[in-house]
């Protein structure tokens, strides 16, 4: 056995020793959120799981592939809950062409957009003006 099994199953008994919400939490899993709120709702234990996490750290350090693997689903978890965030202050992607084609060919529309008509180039204030004037 080489000393990355030897790390990596050092890892494993370790993560086997906890409970199962700090398992799934330190692990990047799904976890229960009233199960974790409830076990650190105690000063003492918040220290305690402190301490485990870095120990968790540490062993991670000397175990490549569980380092590797921890990292990807660190990052698969903070790109999923940026997306959900993202989708609750913009809504659902919508079919069609993006607004920055739309911005890039204004004219595609009809072409009416890029015609000058009969009020071009008049300020909405011209009559107010005019009035003011003797």
């Amino acid at each position: 056995m080489t000393s990355g099994q030897s790390a990596g199953d050092e890892c494993d008994r370790f993560l086997q020793r906890l409970e199962p919400w700090a398992r799934a939490f330190l692990t990047a899993e799904e976890w229960d959120i009233v199960a974790t709120l409830t076990a650190l709702s105690e000063p003492e234990r918040v220290e305690a799981f402190c301490k485990v996490a870095r120990e968790y750290d540490e062993l991670l350090k000397r175990c490549a592939k569980h380092l590797r693997q921890h990292r990807k689903r660190l990052v698969e978890n903070a790109t999923q809950a940026e997306r959900n965030r993202l989708l609750l202050e913009f809504g659902e992607d919508k079919a069609g062409r993006t607004p920055s084609q739309e911005l890039q060919d204004p004219g595609a529309k009809g072409g009416k957009a890029l015609q000058p008509g009969p009020d071009m180039g008049r300020s909405c204030w011209a009559p107010v003006l005019k009035e003011e004037r003797f």
